[in-house]
């Protein structure tokens, strides 16, 4: 049996729960020995993809991370004909992992079998057979879950610290990228959520160009109630305010009557509340979003584990 996990790059998408907003970075091999580029590819886009079976969908990085190892079962040469076909056969085992405490949630290996002309063909053909249907995973990960959730809420103060020690470096993005990991739902989510705020506003006082140029994509696509949304939450401190101001009366007068008294009535206020909230979600997600693809960082087998 040869073990074949020697480099690893992190591919930062983020697998959100519909549920909690369980936050996975999914690593992958990088090309190695017999296995290409482009069979690696095709392992991270089945685990995705696997991921996503069980409700989740693929966004951006946390400090908990999904990766597999990979060991060949057999590996056969059939000669004859015009060409020659390699018959391989691997166990992937996935490992559920927490890089900043080194904290494992245990793991689940599949076998899959593959062929093609050649040893780096059959692998991407055997990768791309990891079923997104199997149901002992499906298990699994439902009791892996309830492990994350526990250690998250042991984990709450530590988190909280580090957020607070970024925002006060002005590294609001490391802070809201280490807060968004936070599942949602769980004990202790409130105080994640109240810091959260706190750093975008933080954050969008020192970069409100970025959320003008939201507010007027929105407006390119005469979606005025999110824009308004985005401009609202523009502070009155904050070097954009007299401009997000002009930019709301602008909006209003180009917005249908009925929305607008609806925007402005009183008794649509919890409503604005809870709709400001979903924006503010929504925005701190795409800011994260946008880090997390520019710094993409590798990281070597040994590191993951010393």
């Amino acid at each position: 049996m040869k073990h074949l996990l020697l480099l690893f790059f992190i591919s930062f998408a983020v697998i959100q729960s519909s549920a909690s907003n369980l936050v996975i970075g999914v690593i992958v091999p990088d090309n190695q020995e017999k296995i290409d580029n482009s069979a690696c590819k095709m392992l991270q886009t089945r685990i995705q993809q696997l991921m996503t079976s069980i409700g989740c969908s693929s966004m951006q990085r946390s400090g908990l991370i999904v990766y597999p190892t990979i060991n060949i079962l057999n590996e056969e040469l059939v000669e004859g004909g015009l060409k020659n076909i390699y018959i391989t056969e691997f166990e992937i085992t996935l490992f559920i992992y927490h890089i900043d405490t080194k904290t494992h949630f245990g793991s689940y290996a599949f076998n899959v079998k593959g062929n093609g002309n050649t040893f780096a063909i059959s692998s991407k053909n055997a990768f791309s057979k990891l079923r997104n249907n199997d149901i002992e995973f499906s298990k699994f990960m439902n009791i892996t879950k309830q492990k994350i959730y526990s250690f998250f809420e042991s984990y709450l103060d530590e988190l909280l610290n580090r957020a607070k020690a970024y925002n006060q470096m002005k590294q609001y993005e490391d802070a809201l990228a280490l807060l968004y990991s936070y599942p949602e739902g769980i004990s202790g989510y409130d105080k994640v959520n109240d810091l959260m705020v706190e750093v975008f506003k933080s954050y969008q006082n020192a970069n409100c160009n970025q959320m003008m140029q939201q507010a007027q994509g929105y407006i390119a696509k005469r979606d005025y109630e999110s824009a308004l949304s985005i401009l609202s939450m523009v502070d009155a401190t904050s070097p954009c305010s007299s401009e997000s101001k002009k930019m709301i009366k602008e909006v209003e007068e180009k917005i249908d009557s009925e929305i607008s008294e609806a925007y402005k009535r009183e008794e649509k206020a919890q409503e604005r509340k809870e709709r400001k909230q979903r924006m503010i979600v929504n925005a701190i997600r795409d800011v994260v979003t946008a880090y997390c693809n520019r710094t993409q960082p590798s990281i070597t087998y040994k590191n993951i584990f010393k």
